[in-house]
């Protein structure tokens, strides 16, 4: 476990004239009895309630739930407008992949008497300060703008892909902020950005965060991808072990890794479906709402 370092926040968080609306504009999210899941530039960010306290007995318990073992920094930012607050960094390495690391910040915000809130950036590249500032200001000081980026609508009946309306129906769903699955019949991932780099390198990561002994076969694709020729990665996985594989389903997983710009914005995209035969590249509806493959 690497030393835990006391200190006061060195990234300030000024708190005065909201001008952050650039910096959110691309992100997304969800609501769910109260906790919120968002989605912006490869960040997650998640709010939650927890029901403890920052005495030390309830940051040990913080600590297991999040299961926060080796910790890279953790102190109290007196810059917040709450002042019981603690704030914990760490990198989490992937078990798989040494060279893929999850980067995560929490920030515990106790609000009443046994009540903690989270809130709780990660992602696999180093968390941004632009953002990580932003989303703080916009919590404490402007909470209606958060209200403009969420839904409390799960269902994805109707989507808007970057920007353009997909009627799917009733068989699709929200799994979490630009990120639909419609069962049997495909799932769709995506995050935004300001440039191509940084998409490009979100899909470089997503391929090498994704278990290499699970992989069965990668190969180049030519795709179309709303409108535009463009190459793809395809990589069929094993997905055994799964619920939704039982009674003689699919056994593997063909997904399609993109880097893409849509409608004038950057974006990563994960497509993927189950199959029965490596082979098999007849794509599910869902996928074919967005892309198709060009003839060899």
């Amino acid at each position: 476990m690497h030393k835990i370092a006391l200190f006061t926040l060195l990234l300030t968080v000024s708190f005065g004239a909201f001008s952050q609306k650039d910096v959110l504009s691309q992100m997304r999210g969800l609501e769910l009895n109260g906790n919120m899941i968002f989605n912006i530039s490869g960040h997650q960010i998640m709010v939650m309630e927890d029901d403890n306290r920052l005495t030390d007995m309830g940051i040990k318990n913080l600590k297991k739930t999040y299961k926060l073992k080796g910790v890279d920094a953790e102190y109290k930012d007196n810059n917040l407008p709450n002042k019981n607050n603690l704030v914990i960094e760490n990198t989490v390495p992937n078990e798989e992949n040494p060279n893929i690391k999850t980067y995560q910040v929490f920030y515990f915000l106790e609000e009443g008497y046994k009540t903690v809130k989270n809130i709780y950036f990660q992602s696999l590249t180093p968390i941004d300060p632009k953002i990580r500032k932003a989303f703080m200001d916009a919590y404490f000081t402007h909470p209606s703008v958060l209200k403009k980026y969420y839904s409390k609508d799960w269902s994805a009946e109707q989507i808007d892909f970057v920007g353009r309306t997909i009627e799917l129906g009733d068989a699709c769903k929200w799994v979490a902020p630009n990120s639909v699955q419609c069962d049997a019949l495909g799932e769709i991932n995506w995050t935004e950005f300001d440039n191509l780099e940084d998409a490009e390198q979100q899909t470089k990561l997503a391929i090498e965060a994704n278990n290499p002994k699970k992989i069965i076969k990668t190969e180049s694709a030519s795709i179309i991808f709303e409108g535009q020729s463009l190459p793809a990665t395809r990589i069929v996985y094993k997905a055994g072990g799964s619920k939704l594989l039982l009674g003689g389903a699919p056994d593997k997983k063909a997904v399609y890794y993109v880097t893409a710009e849509v409608r004038g914005k950057y974006i990563s995209c994960v497509l993927s479906y189950y199959i029965y035969d490596t082979d098999d590249y007849n794509l599910a509806p869902l996928l074919k709402e967005v892309m198709s493959l060009k003839e060899k």
